[in-house]
């Protein structure tokens, strides 16, 4: 999207490998009528011929006029949340044929060093963490829409549109349009969501362990986005021995025996990711074998939905704690655990 370009209301539509694709662009051109004294882009003088812009920055300078017009190119590439349901549905076409002319680049999938906004329904999803991490924001599907549609559409043909007056004033902050709070146990307001690159490192020195698949396979990407491992031990219900699972566990730290957990001589140390099943035959198995496992490491394993506010307060120690007993010694409750959608 080129800040200073209008609105195509008669634009052709675009091909969807062109708007499936971040790294295409719009072209720029301008071309100087054969004016007396030419036109200075770029550092090149050029008269009566046409001239491309394809670079981030471009400087226009027109004849004599001492003011210099500045045209930089400001990628926007969207990368969307939907459920398995609403995917069925194929959004993506209307998605194109709305936000194509507006030349914002629609993505099935997350891509690193791609993707602008994370546009999402919940703030604790896996793309959404990996989108924290990776320094970009998330907004909220409907609402943010509808402000980018306002700002870059004209009323009518006479019109300008809002970002044509002002881009800087007009175009909608994505802190303002965040997806609704869910269950995640943190309270932070919305400049803790803004963009912070040091987030990066943020679980270099940190392994994860879990014993539920979903669950690995949600967080893998973001833990690993963010410098860390993640590691999955498969436990079966009625049949894994806790001693077995403890035993793993110290072993990736660095440790032997079935003693108190202390830390690994690898990085900074292990953590165990708890699973809990929300119906099932499993239940009183999972609670007590998650019990069990928490007293022998003496460390409390730590829920799914703790990563985002650990994330946004880029402190990964935070996830790692040791063992908080109640008075009547039994191990203090975690916080709510939820699901990652799809």
């Amino acid at each position: 999207m080129c800040q200073l370009s209008r609105y195509p209301t008669n634009a052709p539509k675009l091909t969807l490998i062109s708007q499936a694709n971040p790294r295409t662009r719009s072209k720029v051109t301008i071309e100087d009528l054969n004016t007396k004294v030419g036109t200075l882009i770029n550092g090149e003088q050029i008269s009566a011929r046409k001239y491309v812009l394809d670079r981030d920055e471009n400087t226009v300078k027109i004849g004599r006029y001492k003011h210099h017009f500045r045209l930089d190119w400001v990628p926007i590439t969207f990368s969307f949340t939907f459920t398995a349901k609403e995917t069925k549905a194929n959004p993506y076409t209307a998605l194109y044929e709305r936000l194509g002319p507006l030349d914002i680049k629609v993505l099935r999938e997350y891509e690193r060093g791609q993707t602008t906004h994370l546009v999402a329904k919940k703030r604790n999803t896996s793309k959404g963490l990996l989108a924290l991490i990776d320094g970009k924001y998330i907004v909220h599907n409907d609402s943010y829409l509808k402000a980018i549609y306002a700002a870059a559409i004209p009323a009518s043909a006479e019109d300008r549109s809002p970002l044509e007056d002002d881009w800087a004033e007009n175009f909608p902050n994505p802190l303002e349009y965040l997806p609704p709070r869910g269950e995640e146990p943190t309270q932070r307001d919305a400049s803790a969501y803004a963009p912070d690159p040091q987030r990066q490192g943020l679980f270099e020195g940190y392994t994860f362990i879990f014993y539920d698949q979903r669950q690995f396979e949600s967080l893998l990407a973001p833990i690993t986005e963010g410098g860390g491992k993640a590691l999955f031990r498969d436990v079966v219900p009625d049949q894994t021995e806790v001693d077995d699972f403890v035993r793993y566990v110290k072993e990736v730290a660095g440790e032997k025996g079935l003693g108190e957990f202390e830390d690994g001589s690898e990085g900074k140390g292990v953590v165990v990711v708890r699973f809990n099943p929300v119906k099932g035959a499993g239940l009183e198995w999972y609670y007590e074998f998650n019990r069990q496992v928490s007293l022998h490491l003496d460390h409390r394993l730590i829920e799914q939905n703790e990563f985002l506010d650990a994330i946004l307060g880029n402190d990964a120690s935070v996830l790692r704690r040791p063992l908080q007993l109640d008075p009547s010694g039994v191990v203090a409750p975690p916080p709510t655990a939820s699901k990652f959608p799809k």
